[in-house]
């Protein structure tokens, strides 16, 4: 009798041992597969961001060439059309050649320096359109991550339930 009870003993705790091995296997394994799965959202939620902030930055880009361009072309014709007046006022004022050759001189300088006023405005412009996307996909960016974090948290969270 006490050989069977030893014996009965022994296979109980080999049972139990079995038992808890398998359910170490198990648990170990789902922390494995909500490790997986957090990783990829995170590197999805990553990617994504990603491509939100490059999209933004080529937008930005466009947005700023489009604005150079155009205020490169106001400037090729406020300085054509100073050009021109600067010319038909030198053709006219032979007479009065000094007084005219200043006036000339003044609407040329004050119209450069519109051109540049107009050129440097745009170029601010696109520089704080581009720094406000920028700005903009990087919190982006950083809300996905502290999301992704926060999945992750409440999924371990979950898990240890």
């Amino acid at each position: 009798m006490l050989k069977t009870s030893m014996r009965i003993r022994h296979n109980m705790l080999k049972a139990r041992i079995k038992i808890r091995n398998d359910m170490l296997k198990v648990s170990t394994k789902n922390m494995d597969n909500m490790l997986k799965a957090s990783t990829e959202i995170r590197d999805n939620m990553l990617k994504v961001s990603m491509k939100v902030m490059d999209d933004m930055l080529k937008e930005s880009m466009k947005i700023m060439n489009n604005m150079f361009k155009a205020s490169m072309e106001i400037v090729d014709n406020v300085l054509k059309a100073s050009m021109e007046i600067g010319n038909n006022m030198l053709k006219a004022s032979m007479k009065n050649m000094d007084n005219t050759l200043k006036v000339s001189m003044k609407i040329r300088n004050n119209m450069f320096k519109a051109r540049i006023e107009i050129r440097n405005s745009m170029l601010k412009a696109s520089i704080e359109i581009t720094n406000n996307m920028l700005i903009a996909s990087m919190k982006i960016m950083d809300n996905m991550l502290k999301a992704s974090v926060k999945i992750r948290h409440n999924m371990f969270k979950e898990y240890a339930n």
